[in-house]
Order: structure tokens, then C-alpha cells, then sequence
């Protein structure tokens, strides 16, 4: 006879595994159960998350329905107004960080309208169906009329690590022009780019745009940076992105003004500049125990060129928060210990 103790865990992994992850209701993604297009293709596993290899980005491969009428729009947007997307779903996975973005060039780049960082959905760390919740967003005045791939992307906190990402097709009206290059890239992780996220943290978007919604995750967890070779500005492609490798420099003697710390190698080789290529921007004050900061950089852009983490340079350099999101153009970051920072 089973034991009860048995019997209640067997009940709770059965409920758990008819639980369905968090997806796009509205608007009406590709394949999805509440698209009037879709009637011969729907997709009844919506809620599962994008390939652990990235082999269905974007849009779990469904962007093939575009130019058919299971790809027609459905929803219009005027430029310049405010709009909600609507989420359901059982499994929250006790919360984590979301993007909302457009494409207006067939899913090869998506820029972010909005973020959600902590706590997306809401009250995920209760575990609680999160039926039909909505959240609002605002397109830009100036993006350019006609179709467009709205997306929702979103990492969850708690469980294996995933991005999932639905896709409807929207038109867009007005008299504007604009394809939003000037907007980050959406974020991309955990689908075989070489960049991943942490459980048990929401993720701190290296660039979340302008328009950001913060939220305390219920679960008590904290926000914190992806891990890997990641980048803010990331293309279509979820191919691994490795560090450039750095040109060794002898590190210069420390001045009587400016001693290292002791504690730090003065011979580390990894914290070396490397020569200022095609995808390498220049530094305007190259030099080996220093950065100048650029309009557009974060931790993560700054890391991948000197060969080191974001970590690193957040803790060599105690005024960045815990996001990097308030770095200044013409901020001169320390790159190896040093007694203080330098700023213009």
C-alpha cells in the first residue's frame, strides 16, 4: 500500500506536469489557440519554450506563415498609441524578466518597445494561474506604417534555464517611417548563443530601452546580470559569440598618485586592450588600466572587449548599480585595481 506521503507527491508531480507554461493571448500569436487564422495549424503547445539550440528563433519557426492567411495581421496599431499584450498560462516559474518588441524586417531584428524586469508575470512567486493578465505598452510616434512582428519574449526565475517567445503579426498606421534602429535589440539567451541566465534571479536586461517596468519578484528573489558571452545588442543569429582575443600589452608602472593594489596580478594578460577592430569600437583614451565610456556601451559590451567579466568592472568600480544601467558617455572606468576612479 502506498504510504499518504507518497500518494500526495505523486498527485502534486501529476498536477505539475499538466501545467501549462506562460504564452501570448493577445494579440493572437502565430499558431496560437486564439488566432482566428490559425484553425488548420494550430500549435496546442504554445507555452513550450524555444529549442535549447535556438533552431526555431524567431518565433518557434512559425514566421513561414507570413504572406499566407494563417500569417494575416491580427490587431492594428496607430502609431504613437498605447497598447496591452495579454498573457496566460499556469507554470509562472515563480516569475522573471520580459520584452515586448517589434520587427519591421521579417523577425531579423526585433527592438524593444518595453521591459519587465522582476516579478513577470505578476504574482509568479505564489505559483498562481496567470490568466488573461495584460500589460501595457507604446509605439513609438514615428515607427513606419504597415505589417510588423510584435514578439513577446520572457526568462523565467525558477526551473531549467529558457527563453520563450511568441509572435503575432500587427499592422502598424500612421505616417511614420521609422524601423526603431535606434531602439536596443531584444535580448537573447539560453538558446545556444553562448549567453544564459541565473535560476533563482529575474534577469537584468544589459539594455532594456527607455521604457522599463520594475516590480519586487514575490518569491524574494533578486535581479541580476546574464552569465557568458553575452551582448546587448544582439543580431538574428543564436551562434555562440566568443570573447575577442586580446592583444597583451606590458601593464605600465604604477604612478606614486595612482598605486595598484597589491592584491591584484599586475601581469594579467586578460585585462589587456585589443586592437580596435570592425567590431571592436575604438576606445578615445585607449590605455591599459582604463575605458572611456561610449554612447550605446554597457558592462557586458566593455567586458567582451578587455578580455574580462562584468562583474569585474562593476566591482573595480563601486558607482555602477547592480544593472549597469547608469553608465555615462565619457565616464573613464578602472580596469585593473586602483586607489580611486577617474571621471571627467
Amino acid at each position: 500500500m502506498f504510504s499518504t506521503t507518497f500518494k500526495t507527491l505523486f498527485a502534486a508531480s501529476l498536477i505539475g506536469s499538466t501545467l501549462a507554461h506562460m504564452e501570448l493571448l493577445e494579440p493572437a500569436p502565430l499558431r496560437g489557440k486564439t488566432n482566428p487564422n490559425s484553425a488548420n495549424v494550430v500549435d496546442y503547445d504554445m507555452s513550450a519554450p524555444l529549442a535549447p539550440d535556438g533552431s526555431n528563433y524567431p518565433c518557434k519557426g512559425y514566421l513561414l506563415d507570413v504572406g499566407s492567411s494563417a500569417g494575416a495581421a491580427v490587431a492594428s496599431y496607430p502609431a504613437g498609441s498605447t497598447q496591452t499584450f495579454k498573457l496566460g498560462g499556469g507554470a509562472p516559474h515563480g516569475g522573471g524578466s520580459m520584452q515586448a518588441s517589434l520587427s519591421f524586417d521579417n523577425g531579423a531584428t526585433f527592438k524593444v518597445l518595453k521591459s519587465f524586469v522582476g516579478n513577470a508575470p505578476r504574482n509568479a512567486g505564489n505559483n498562481a494561474p496567470n490568466e488573461n493578465q495584460s500589460y501595457e505598452f507604446s509605439i513609438p510616434q514615428d515607427a513606419a506604417s504597415g505589417q510588423a512582428i510584435f514578439s513577446w519574449s520572457w526568462f523565467n526565475e525558477i526551473g531549467n534555464r529558457e527563453m520563450y517567445q511568441n509572435c503575432a503579426i500587427v499592422s502598424i498606421t500612421g505616417s511614420g517611417s521609422s524601423k526603431l534602429d535606434s531602439l536596443p535589440d531584444m535580448f537573447l539567451a539560453n538558446i545556444g548563443n553562448g549567453c544564459g541566465t541565473t535560476e533563482g534571479t529575474d534577469l537584468e536586461f544589459p539594455n532594456p530601452g527607455a521604457f522599463v517596468e520594475r516590480d519586487t519578484p514575490t518569491s524574494g528573489a533578486q535581479t541580476a546580470a546574464p552569465v557568458g558571452s553575452c551582448q546587448a545588442q544582439q543580431g538574428p543569429a543564436p551562434a555562440p559569440q566568443p570573447n575577442p582575443q586580446p592583444n597583451p600589452q606590458p601593464s605600465p608602472e604604477p604612478s606614486p598618485e595612482d598605486p595598484e593594489d597589491p592584491s591584484e596580478d599586475p601581469e594579467d594578460p586578460s585585462e589587456s586592450v585589443p586592437a580596435p577592430g570592425p567590431s571592436t569600437p575604438a576606445n578615445p583614451m585607449p590605455g591599459c588600466n582604463q575605458h572611456v565610456v561610449v554612447k550605446g556601451e554597457t558592462c557586458n559590451i566593455i567586458a567582451a572587449q578587455y578580455g574580462t567579466t562584468a562583474a569585474k568592472i562593476m566591482t573595480l568600480n563601486p558607482t555602477i548599480n547592480s544593472g549597469c544601467t547608469n553608465l555615462l558617455p565619457g565616464e573613464v572606468l578602472t580596469l585593473r585595481r586602483r586607489s580611486r576612479i577617474m571621471r571627467n
